[in-house]
């Protein structure tokens, strides 16, 4: 499982465009379902660091999305 999100993540961010930005997208969006059936049982602090990867997750992809449109 891990290696399947090191590689959409890795694939991702060098393929850009909008298929690149759709594979980080799923990876984002299973760390936000992992949080999601965590968040009852965390503290604040616990919350934030759970949405620190999540952020920068959405912000890799917005650069590979964005990116790839600047280039062509």
């Amino acid at each position: 499982m891990v290696a399947i999100v090191l590689v959409l993540v890795i694939a991702g961010a060098v393929l850009g465009g909008v298929l690149g930005a759709l594979m980080i997208l799923v990876v984002a969006g299973f760390a936000g379902w992992l949080a999601y059936l965590a968040w009852p049982r965390l503290e604040t602090p616990e919350r934030l660091m759970r949405l620190a990867p999540i952020a920068l997750l959405l912000a890799v992809a917005l650069v590979a999305g964005v990116s790839h449109q600047l280039l062509v």
